[in-house]
Formats: structure tokens, C-alpha cells, sequence
């Protein structure tokens, strides 16, 4: 029973969501995650029937992925209860300060997006009034809204460059974390319990190590 039931849930895909890369330019927060005392007690296993109900948007049905956003799911947090539930703390004190920080990059994202439109409009706005005085041409209207985006076009990539340098230095590996789901995967389907708890593991050693590197992104971004 329990293993139909967790294999239904790895079908649905919501294993894939334990760790989504952070957004384009994003940023990450504290690196002070909670450790589960060594002589906290074991929890015992819950049945299925003690499992809560899967959430339900406004509509009445299940979310979709963007719903549920890219933090570690609900399904998925029931496998580490299911096997590893002495893991739980740790993963959940883990989940909320990657959504703290993944809040505070998109808060940042939408504050530099609207600063750069406003100071687009702001430069439109002094062009067409600059060509209705004639004190500018068309011509040097044209090279003055080019310079504008090149200028935004050279410090994206220059960002970009600084973000791939940060996922060398946090060893962010996508290729990785794919393999562990697969394993992980695998191992619920064939009920090798030895398996999940490793996985689970290197999983939270993962998800640690991505909310350091979403913090350094978050830093670096804030300071351009």
C-alpha cells in the first residue's frame, strides 16, 4: 500500500520540485540552517490515512507547479516523514529560509524592473520633447535610445558572467541533482529504504548548498 502510494506520487512528478534553480538573477538567504539534535526521538512512521489531504487552490484543484512555487513540495516532504522522518526538521527549516530568500529576490526583481522602465519612459519622454523643440534630431534620438539599450544589454551579460562564476564557486550542478532524483526514484520504486535515506540526505545537502548560493546571487544582485 504504502509503496503504490509513494510511487503515485513520484508519477505526478513532485520529486522534480525538491530544488529548482534560483530565478535568472536571483539571490538566496541565510546559510544558518537548524540542525535536528542528535538525541531528538525517533518519530514513528505515519500510515497513509494520517497523511494530510493535497492542497487546493481557489478553483478546487490541485496546484500547478507554479502554484506551489520552487520550494520543496508538501509530496515530497511526506517521503522524507515517510523514511527519514528524523530528516523533517531540517528540511522544512531549510524550505522557509529558501522561500524567505527567493521572496526577497523577486521583491528585487520587480523593484529593478519598473526602476529601468521608469527610466526608459523617463528618456522617451525627453526625446520626443527635445524632437518637438528641435533642439534634437531624429538621428540623435535614434543613437541615444540605442546607447540606452546596449548599455543595459552589456551589464546583463556582465552579470551573467558574475552568476555562472558563483555556481562554480557553490558547485551548483544541475546534471547532479538530476541523477540524485533519478536514484532517489528508483529506490522508492523498489522499496530500498537503505537508498532513500542516503538520497534524502545528499538531497538536504543540496538544498543547503543551493540556499548559499541563492544568497550570494541575492548579494551580488542587490549591489548592482
Amino acid at each position: 500500500m504504502k509503496k503504490e502510494f509513494i510511487k503515485k506520487i513520484v508519477t505526478l512528478g513532485l520529486l522534480g520540485t525538491m530544488i529548482v534553480p534560483a530565478l535568472a538573477f536571483a539571490d538566496n538567504s541565510s546559510t544558518d540552517i537548524a540542525v535536528v539534535p542528535e538525541d531528538k526521538p525517533t518519530v514513528n512512521r505515519p500510515i497513509k490515512g494520517d497523511l494530510p489531504p493535497r492542497p487546493e487552490n481557489e478553483n478546487g484543484r490541485m496546484p500547478m507547479r507554479d502554484d506551489r512555487g520552487p520550494q520543496l513540495g508538501d509530496r515530497s516532504l511526506e517521503i522524507v516523514t515517510l523514511y527519514a522522518p528524523e530528516l523533517l526538521d531540517q528540511f522544512e527549516t531549510a524550505m522557509d529560509s529558501q522561500k524567505s530568500i527567493r521572496d526577497s529576490i523577486s521583491t528585487l526583481q520587480k523593484t529593478k524592473l519598473e526602476a529601468n522602465q521608469t527610466a526608459y519612459r523617463a528618456l522617451l519622454n525627453t526625446l520626443k520633447a527635445g524632437l518637438e523643440n528641435g533642439t534634437i534630431t531624429r538621428a540623435e534620438a535614434q543613437t541615444q535610445l540605442e546607447a540606452f539599450k546596449t548599455s543595459g544589454q552589456a551589464e546583463r551579460d556582465a552579470l551573467r558572467t558574475e552568476i555562472e562564476a558563483l555556481k562554480d564557486t557553490y558547485k551548483i550542478d544541475q546534471e547532479a541533482h538530476r541523477t540524485l532524483m533519478t536514484t532517489l526514484k528508483t529506490a522508492i520504486d523498489s522499496s530500498d529504504e537503505a537508498t532513500i535515506k542516503a538520497s534524502l540526505n545528499t538531497l538536504l545537502e543540496q538544498l543547503n548548498q543551493h540556499i548559499q548560493y541563492d544568497q550570494a546571487l541575492y548579494e551580488l544582485f542587490s549591489s548592482k
